[in-house]
């Protein structure tokens, strides 16, 4: 098999994950109490693949601190091709991965099918139930793919699968892409190139595979983790019951019930109730009377039953929840500041009956 390099693309943007992302780039969120970029590199490494860069759409002075790896390259480049031709060394294939995917692929298998059919392109695809949230690639009886279909119907995939955001990339293409002037997108435009030169073919995977672009997916995600059905290791210890923790567990009084992942230094009243799905990241507070279900509590979030129960400005959906002592949903540290301001203003009052 051929030597191969790894791109880590995260230079898109996702508005519908700015309540869990703030400012700060996508391979920095966690899921699970892990960063993204972690579970991205850890799957190279476990393929024995170390020559891994990640290209950047912004800042990548945080990340670089947080891999603290001279031998992992991080860059600014907010185009497909241009991070591409930024990362290749001109002589290996290129195992390109889109950040926003948490997946637990066998990749030197696909690889390997990569070196014996010897296309343009491999892209890596997963059946699915419904194609409409993702992009579909048909392919024929030899698995050449031969369109490329955004959000259809079931019935539109005859013979496919969902675009999973892995592609294999063969050095003699990243020749040609590499002395092209111009912005490409690696799905709509380079792998459509391969795909009209029928040199694209199409790799089906087993493995686990989500797609992360919405708070949906995000809580998902962090569920199929926590419910170790996934087949991704975290850096946290299992007990026997399938409670992920990060430190010894010592709550009196608070009851558990699996699956469920708490971080560390994670203070836990005696009277909570935390279950079924809920993941407690690092530093958070849950008190008395509160119930966790299927809830994501952010590093630095606390949650305080009176709170919700009790405050003029606390949503009507939380106020409720809290009567029923339930929790369950993402909750995230927000921290609050006085300052003085002076303004004009002109409103017209309506009184609605």
């Amino acid at each position: 098999m051929q030597s191969i390099q790894a791109l880590v693309l995260d230079n898109k943007r996702y508005p519908r994950l700015s309540a869990v992302l703030g400012d700060m780039p996508l391979s920095l969120l966690k899921v699970c109490n892990t960063h993204l970029c972690d579970y991205t590199k850890n799957l190279l490494h476990s393929h024995n693949i170390d020559n891994i860069s990640f290209a950047l759409n912004g800042d990548t002075k945080r990340l670089c601190e947080h891999l603290d790896d001279e031998s992992i390259r991080v860059f600014e480049c907010d185009n497909d091709l241009a991070a591409i031709a930024t990362a290749w060394d001109r002589k290996s294939d290129m195992i390109v991965i889109s950040q926003n995917v948490v997946c637990a692929f066998d990749l030197t298998s696909a690889l390997l099918n990569h070196s014996a059919n010897n296309p343009l392109v491999t892209a890596i695809l997963k059946e699915a139930d419904n194609y409409r949230d993702y992009t579909a690639l048909s392919v024929d009886t030899k698995r050449r793919i031969t369109a490329i279909l955004k959000k259809p119907s079931l019935e539109n995939v005859l013979m496919g699968g969902a675009f999973t955001g892995v592609t294999i990339l063969s050095a003699d293409f990243l020749g040609r892409l590499c002395k092209r002037d111009e912005g490409m997108s690696l799905k709509s435009d380079i792998i459509k190139l391969a795909v009209e030169e029928n040199k694209a073919i199409g790799y089906f995977e087993k493995g686990y595979w989500c797609e992360i672009t919405d708070v949906e997916s995000f809580v998902k995600c962090n569920h199929d983790i926590a419910d170790a059905k996934t087949g991704i290791e975290i850096p946290a210890h299992r007990d026997i019951n399938g409670v992920f923790y990060k430190a010894p567990l010592n709550y009196n009084g608070v009851a558990i019930r699996p699956p469920v992942y708490i971080g560390k230094c994670v203070y836990i009243e005696a009277g909570a109730i935390i279950e079924n799905g809920a993941v407690l990241e690092d530093n958070s507070i849950i008190h008395k009377g509160v119930r966790v279900s299927g809830g994501i509590v952010k590093s630095g979030a606390e949650i305080f039953r009176n709170w919700a129960g009790t405050r003029k400005f606390a949503p009507s959906d939380l106020k409720q929840m809290a009567k029923l002592e339930k929790i369950s949903g993402l909750y995230t540290p927000v921290w609050n500041f006085n300052f003085t301001s002076i303004f004009r203003y002109n409103g017209t009052a309506i009184k609605i009956k």
